[in-house]
């Protein structure tokens, strides 16, 4: 039985070896590469919802699928990405870039009923230890076929999810 109490819909999950994450060249940007690997240090260790393992032991989350930015809020006149350079020319030095992560997973079988659950994990464990940050899930195109897993936030209002968060959250391996 899986956390919520439905039938194991992978009962033999396939283990990666948390090596692959090792070969991933370094951000040019040393802060967002900092970034990047806070992330992920909080994501690899989420406990699935299915399984005794965690998302990066399952493959579900990976380090090349989290990708990292900054970008300047939009200027007074509504462009985007502008707001560090005045109407003169010269740099704004008010301008605060925001940080925006956006991480991608792969749930283990294409019929996951707990894709929605793994997207609300990350979410939850990344906000609660990183808040400022601009924040997005998805699902790995083509990995998965169904339409509501790709929309982590509409599960809130289930029935047992903030006990199961809870404990995907703060589980490490």
């Amino acid at each position: 039985m899986s956390a919520l109490g439905s039938p194991v819909q992978n009962s033999a999950p396939v283990l990666v070896d948390a090596c692959v994450n090792d070969d991933l060249a370094p951000l040019e940007d040393p802060e967002l590469d900092a970034l990047r690997d806070e992330v992920y240090s909080l994501i690899r260790h989420i406990h699935d919802p299915e399984h005794p393992h965690s998302l990066e032991q399952l493959g579900v989350v990976y380090k090349a699928g989290l990708r990292v930015r900054k970008e300047y809020p939009p200027r007074d006149d509504g462009a985007a990405g502008a707001a560090m350079v005045t109407a003169g020319g010269a740099v704004d030095p008010h301008a605060q870039p925001h940080e925006l992560v956006d991480v991608e997973f792969r749930p283990t079988v294409p019929h996951c009923s707990l894709a929605t659950l793994i997207g609300l994990c990350i979410r939850t464990k990344v906000k609660r230890t990183i808040p400022h940050i601009k924040f997005g899930i998805h699902i790995k195109a083509g990995s998965h076929d169904t339409a509501d897993a790709s929309q982590p936030h509409t599960a809130l209002h289930r029935d047992e999810l903030g006990s199961v968060l809870a404990r995907g959250a703060s589980r490490r391996y």
